[in-house]
């Protein structure tokens, strides 16, 4: 009992003395900012011009880093603005240079809002920036830098990071803004990533939200192969070999996958990618092609509500009759894409079949597409279209019980199943360049072994600012 009171003395002494800290701090803080601009020659000769906050804080042993800050203010020469701690010793004409992440939901205007620019200067950076840049593509978790003159309250740069890449960058040229996109000089090398399912592909990846599309490409490359919406299976597997690009030391983003391998179902399946010539794609270890003419499922779809049969049970009319095409459920207004290069036959309302679009494709095959909630611009009859082209969108027009797809394939006018048919497939390696191809795989297989071995898990994703 006399431990526990004792332990409750110390407990409220320490909270005494976080709160002696903080006030001191608070009067720190508010001297800082609040100094006389009318200060002394003498008082000016005895000051550290150089002397900021962040030192001050120093000085009785408080470490404050102001990459760790969400919002940094310090005065900063214009013509240094990468000098993060370099300050001013005239208040008045001190630059403040704020430096933050884009908010969810947070626009152009409510950025420079919170940050007291004013209407007029808002439309004309605005307008400025329209120029080069669509302000209504700003994501949330980029990060911008903004310099502004804390006299004025006048913008003296804006940066903005678009991607990992390119930034968006605006000056202000004695009251006229000036904006242009800046290309980050960025380093390739290649990395790996290697992942065991358990409930998801996406799953996977854990926290690594930026290997997302990396693991898109995977399910894109052995589309033909495997479905990644019903063939995956707990303790599947997947090594990546990807580019990944850099900017003074610090990960970007990744690029293109060099090789792939997934263990589906104890099956192993590898892709490489090749570029020789007029041949580039992504091929097998037997030098096959692993994009084909047609795709199972032209859509990202939920599940599969009615298979491909000859007797089934109408949902609505409530008699049986055959099914011959597969229905993919989707969101309304989910994109459908041609399942590959053809011409389109017919493109209208058809019955029960509602918006429907019949293409034609080489070899004597045929998709049709029902149900649709509207067409693609520019899709009609007697338009070609190439493979993954957005040819409509999910609906539930004509006969049915709720948005989906109603997908069928034909060959020489015989319906098929579009699950287990046997997919046509494009261009294999050529005779004359399968030497190079026996060499580049085998050489990329032996660096998958040596970056698989030194793996050091994935990349410091953690949110840091673009410039």
């Amino acid at each position: 009992m006399k431990l526990l009171q004792n332990n409750k003395n110390l407990t409220g002494r320490l909270n005494i003395l976080k709160i002696a800290v903080l006030i001191v701090l608070s009067a720190m803080l508010m001297t800082y900012f609040t100094v006389d601009s009318n200060i002394s020659s003498n008082q000016s000769q005895n000051a550290n011009p150089n002397q900021t906050l962040f030192q001050l804080l120093s000085n009785i042993g408080v470490k404050i880093w102001p990459n760790v800050l969400p919002q940094i203010l310090q005065c900063a020469p214009v013509d240094n603005l990468d000098n993060q701690l370099a300050s001013n010793n005239s208040t008045k004409s001190c630059n403040a240079t704020i430096i933050d992440f884009v908010k969810k939901g947070e626009s152009l205007y409510d950025i420079l809002k919170k940050n007291n620019i004013d209407m007029e200067r808002f439309e004309r950076i605005s307008k400025t920036v329209k120029g080069v840049f669509n302000p209504k593509d700003i994501k949330p978790d980029m990060s911008y830098r903004i310099v502004f003159n804390r006299s004025t309250d006048d913008i003296v740069q804006l940066k903005y990071a678009i991607n990992g890449s390119t930034f968006l960058e605006v000056d202000n040229n004695n009251g006229k803004y000036k904006a242009k996109k800046i290309e980050i000089p960025l380093e390739m090398k290649n990395g790996i990533i290697s992942g065991k399912i358990n409930n998801s592909l996406l799953g996977s990846l854990g926290k690594n939200k930026m290997g997302y599309m990396v693991l898109y490409d995977l399910a894109d490359i052995f589309r033909c192969d495997i479905d990644f919406t019903t063939d995956i299976k707990k303790g599947d597997s997947y090594k990546i070999i990807v580019e990944e690009y850099y900017s003074n030391g610090i990960f970007k983003h990744y690029g293109r996958i060099l090789y792939a391998e997934i263990i589906n179902d104890g099956v192993t399946h590898e892709a490489y990618w090749f570029d020789k010539g007029k041949i580039h794609g992504y091929f097998n270890s037997e030098g096959k092609s692993f994009q084909t003419a047609l795709t199972r499922a032209p859509l990202q779809f939920r599940y599969i509500s009615s298979y491909f049969t000859y007797n089934r049970l109408h949902p609505i009319l409530k008699i049986r009759r055959p099914h011959l095409g597969v229905d993919y459920a989707a969101a309304a207004g989910t994109p459908v894409s041609a399942a590959g290069d053809g011409l389109i036959a017919e493109a209208g309302y058809n019955g029960q079949i509602g918006n429907h679009i019949r293409i034609t494709h080489p070899g004597g095959y045929r998709t049709n597409y029902g149900h649709l909630q509207r067409f693609a611009s520019g899709i009609h009859s007697g338009v070609r279209v190439k493979q993954g082209e957005i040819i409509g969108y999910v609906g539930s027009t004509g006969l049915a019980t709720g948005p989906h797809l109603d997908y069928r394939v034909q060959l020489n006018n015989v319906p098929i199943n579009p699950l287990s048919m046997k997919l046509p497939t494009l261009q294999s390696i050529s005779p004359k360049y399968v030497n190079n191809f026996i060499v580049a795989s085998a050489k990329i297989k032996g660096e998958m072994a040596a970056l698989y071995a030194n793996m050091d898990g994935f990349k410091n994703l953690k949110k840091t600012a673009h410039f």
